[in-house]
């Protein structure tokens, strides 16, 4: 057998790589030591003319990338590849600086075409004047003197040739600026337009909108006359022979002056919301401003608003009517505003044993309080208008003090009424309940003195009876039965401390008659009980011995002399009696003898 053993092929190398403006070039390769070098087409639609030849055109080269490889192979060795690549530019678009111009301005706008294909520049080529953007086709120019200007318009693509045009703009004059001066907002009707004038050209004011015409056009300080306020437009237009108008326009806003203002009278009100009351403006616009430190009303534009103050005081408001650059016209109210006082409370009635107290008044946390006395001159104040403040009666008595809490003058006055009950003590000794007394009797006559000062009262403090009239120092005081009697005689005056005297009534035993003797002597001729002679209401029954009732009285007064109640005389004998007294019945027995 044989082995056929091939040689590694030399390595591929090829020239450089081109950038053309053209469809056709030539390109190279070393020529291979081992091997067989080949050319072929990787990127673009070209054609190569002689693929096997190290020197070769290339034709139809596509615009844009062209890539070719240089393959160099030995029998079934590995093939060793290099590229060149050729880059072509297309011919830029053909330029146009577009038509010249005649101009009265040194400011202008170019019009050259947009490229397809390249990028344009501009160039200065005769005058002073400046591009503001040059690569913009329709870039402004600034800037021209007066005379012939020349810019060049310069379309570029890659290695290709460039495309260039000219344009000339020929500025007769300078008419800039044109100035049709500030816009103005005026407090008139009869405004003075601001116009800068020109030496050369003629300057027209013309009226946009509905705007009226100028007094005098064609002056570049002409005044105008208005009906009514609004903003009006107008353009100052300068023209100069064949050259285009140049125009600048303002703005004129009128203002009438505004309305007087009236803020309403000045207020004090017993309240913490106040109301405002501005006039309407026929002409502006109004805002109510707090001066100081008033607070802030509820709705500051409109002319009748409320407005919260959180403590009593004087705020100033200010009723400010505006229109456009007018002077303001301004008015003032003043609110003094007063809580409502606090519920008067003069603190509890009193009843004292004394000419001086304290008042006792709650403090009024809203306002300040005055003690004024029902009736003048019977008391003394320390201060009137201290709500503790101390207080001198001149008697006892009752005496009224009315405690008024007030808020200033606006504010109804909340009034308390107080009564202080007043006592004069009583001294020791007062009372005198009167002589001890002895008697027969069950109803007897009390003998104290009558106070001078307060009200004397009887009560029993051992044993048992009532009083007529306990009030009275003379009252008759009835036992239920005989003993001995501790009687009080208690002198008091009000909530004064009380002055007692006590008085020692004795009652003799009941004594009921036995033997009564009824024959005119004068002697025993009654049925005589005398400690109940001055008592009423005694019930007195008498019976023979064979139990009949011989006589009666129902309010028995030492009247039963032996008869019976037809005035009969009873014979002598022995007789049973029931004598009710007081609530207790006596009985036994009497014997009736006139011999």
């Amino acid at each position: 057998m044989s082995i056929q053993v091939d040689n590694l092929a030399s390595s591929a190398v090829v020239s450089t790589n081109q950038t053309i403006c053209s469809t056709s070039s030539t390109i190279s390769a070393t020529p291979p030591v081992v091997g067989v070098g080949t050319w072929s087409v990787l990127v673009g639609g070209s054609s190569v003319a002689t693929p096997a030849a190290t020197l070769t055109t290339v034709n139809s080269l596509t615009i844009g990338i062209n890539i070719f490889a240089w393959v160099v192979s030995s029998g079934v060795c590995p093939s060793n590849t290099a590229t060149v690549s050729i880059q072509v530019d297309a011919n830029p678009t053909i330029a146009n600086a577009g038509l010249d111009q005649i101009n009265c301005s040194p400011i202008s706008t170019l019009n050259a075409n947009l490229p397809l294909i390249g990028t344009g520049v501009w160039n200065v080529l005769g005058g002073g004047a400046s591009v503001t953007s040059n690569t913009l086709n329709t870039s402004s120019v600034l800037a021209m003197t007066v005379g012939v200007n020349t810019f060049e318009w310069v379309i570029s693509n890659g290695v290709c040739p460039p495309s260039r045009d000219t344009v000339q703009i020929n500025v007769l004059v300078n008419l800039l600026p044109i100035v049709a001066g500030p816009d103005q907002f005026v407090c008139t009707l009869n405004p003075t337009l601001n116009a800068t004038p020109h030496a050369v050209g003629t300057g027209t004011w013309i009226p946009l909108g509905g705007a009226p015409s100028v007094t005098t056009p064609t002056l570049a300080n002409s005044t105008v006359t208005f009906t009514n306020q609004g903003t009006y437009t107008y353009v100052w237009s300068v023209g100069y022979a064949i050259c285009p108008v140049e125009n600048d326009t303002v703005k004129i806003t009128t203002y009438l002056n505004p309305t007087a203002s009236n803020a309403g009278v000045d207020q004090n009100i017993c309240a913490l919301t106040a109301t405002l009351n501005g006039n309407i403006p026929a002409i502006g616009t109004a805002t109510w401003l707090p001066l100081g430190a008033s607070p802030n009303v509820n709705n500051p534009v409109n002319y009748t608003t409320t407005v919260n103050f959180t403590s009593s005081g004087t705020f100033t408001y200010v009723w400010s009517i505006g229109n456009g650059t007018c002077p303001t016209e301004n008015d003032t109210v003043v609110v003094n505003a007063f809580a409502s006082p606090s519920a008067a409370n003069a603190g509890p009635n009193q009843t004292i044993c004394s000419y001086t107290t304290n008042m006792g008044a709650q403090l009024p946390s809203i306002g300040s309080g005055t003690w004024i006395p029902l009736s003048a001159g019977s008391s003394t104040l320390a201060s009137t208008s201290l709500f503790n403040s101390a207080v001198n009666v001149n008697a006892q008595g009752l005496f009224g003090f009315v405690w008024e809490v007030g808020n200033s003058s606006v504010c109804p006055i909340n009034r308390d009424t107080v009564f202080i009950q007043t006592f004069t003590s009583i001294n020791a000794g007062t009372a005198y309940a009167g002589p001890d007394i002895t008697s027969d009797l069950l109803n007897n006559l009390m003998a104290a003195s009558a106070p001078t000062l307060g009200l004397g009262t009887w009560s029993v403090s051992t044993g048992s009876g009532t009083f007529a009239n306990s009030n009275d120092p003379l009252s008759y005081f009835s036992a239920t039965s005989d003993g001995v009697f501790t009687l009080v005689w208690t002198v008091t005056n009000g909530v004064c401390p009380a002055i007692s005297d006590t008085m020692i009534l004795t009652i003799n035993p009941m004594l009921i008659p036995q033997v009564i003797t009824p024959n005119g002597d004068g002697s025993n001729d009654y049925f005589e009980v005398k400690s109940l002679q001055d008592v009423d209401g005694v019930v007195l029954t008498v019976f023979n011995r064979w139990g009949n009732e011989v006589y009666k009285e129902n309010n028995y007064k030492k009247n039963f002399k032996g008869e019976n109640n037809s005035g009969v005389k009873l014979s002598d004998d022995t007789y049973f009696y029931i004598l009710e007294a007081q609530g207790k019945t006596y009985t036994g027995y009497f014997a009736i003898k006139t011999n």
